[in-house]
């Protein structure tokens, strides 16, 4: 039995050796299968805050939107106010020139008035020279 005994020895060694490297086998597995839990969990915890960032980058981008919008706005409100303006410049140099043009036939019409005046002068007697004069006058009130 004595030349048995190295063999029994060396199988029951070998044994214990391959029963070992299966509980280490067994271990690491388990340790692999817990890393790949830990990293499934921390994605499950990681996706609301992936959620908030999709909704800040739709924030962001809905506020670039609304400033240029604003933009535009301002710029049309801008436009808008030009040509208000424009419009009131030509209104008022319409009634700018509507005033000069009644000035204008206020003194042709004190003119003639003055003309036919010195006509029925003339009918009764009185020299061009009084016309004159009277034409003179008038034009300098005016």
């Amino acid at each position: 039995m004595s030349s048995n005994l190295p063999i029994l020895l060396g199988s029951v060694v070998l044994r214990s050796l391959l029963v070992t490297k299966t509980v280490i086998l067994v271990a690491e597995t388990l340790a692999l299968l817990l890393h790949r839990l830990n990293v499934a969990v921390t994605t499950l915890e990681l996706l609301p805050e992936t959620t908030d960032l999709t909704r800040v980058a739709s924030i962001c981008q809905t506020s670039a939107v609304l400033a240029t919008l604003d933009r535009r706005v301002a710029l049309e409100r801008l436009v808008l106010l030009l040509q208000t303006q424009n419009i009131e410049d030509h209104g008022v140099c319409a009634v700018e020139d509507q005033r000069e043009e009644q000035g204008e036939a206020a003194k042709v019409h004190v003119a003639l008035t003055i003309e036919l005046a010195c006509l029925d002068f003339h009918t009764l007697g009185a020299t061009e020279s009084c016309s004159g004069a009277v034409k003179q006058s008038v034009y300098h009130e005016y």
